[in-house]
């Protein structure tokens, strides 16, 4: 009598398994309607997002590149003034600017400036992992960000990373928060990041990671 049933048993695991895989499937199909990733041309300084976010390192004094441009629109907003000892990594400041219309958030991705370290805590696998955890913050900031607008080639550059990991890392996290995210590239005339050409701020088209590119990349998030 048991042979009946244990004959019966491989398709019923079989049908569970499959509506298992169905249904991660069509999660994923709603995760990916509900949040993109694109590439659009813009000044970040210029952008209307309610909240705009930059990398940090956790123990400069004093700021360069997007940072820079970034505190001199929003001074109240300069984290390394404000820093009393090192920021812990993978941690986050936020900042009302703009009569509260606005935050800067400060994403602490890597622990000094420059390149990353060949070992210790600031290793270019550590820094992907800080980028990723200070992107799971912002997605837990209230209220929710809607929309998540950053410099293509975040984190690379000067900066040391791959952005063929940080961009991966940037759609998983646009995909698991159903967060938007706009990757900002300045035109052919733009300063790459460094805050000069009027104090424009992002990454210049076609700008090739190991020359031009800042460490103090930055965000926008709406």
């Amino acid at each position: 009598a048991s042979a009946p049933a244990a004959a019966a048993a491989p398709p019923r695991k079989r049908r569970k398994a499959a509506k298992a895989v169905a249904g991660a499937a069509a999660r994923k199909r709603q995760e990916e309607a509900g949040a993109r990733v694109s590439v659009k041309l813009g000044d970040l300084l210029d952008a209307s997002e309610a909240v705009v976010a930059h990398q940090c390192n956790c123990v400069s004094r004093g700021a360069r590149g997007l940072a820079r441009a970034l505190h001199a629109k929003w001074p109240k907003a300069n984290a390394y003034a404000l820093r009393d000892g090192e920021s812990a990594p993978g941690t986050i400041d936020v900042f009302w600017v703009d009569k509260g219309a606005k935050r800067v958030v400060s994403l602490f991705a890597q622990v000094y400036p420059g390149k990353p370290q060949g070992s210790g805590r600031d290793t270019r696998q550590a820094r992907l992992e800080y980028f990723e955890r200070t992107l799971d913050r912002v997605a837990a900031m209230v209220p929710k960000p809607k929309g998540v607008a950053m410099p293509y080639l975040i984190g690379c550059g000067l900066a040391g990373g791959v952005w063929s990991e940080y961009e991966r890392a940037i759609r998983a996290f646009s995909q698991r928060a159903g967060i938007n995210v706009t990757l900002y590239k300045l035109d052919e005339g733009g300063a790459s990041g460094s805050g000069a050409s009027g104090g424009r701020a992002g990454v210049r088209v076609g700008a090739d990671p190991s020359k031009g590119a800042t460490a103090e990349d930055a965000i926008v998030i709406d």
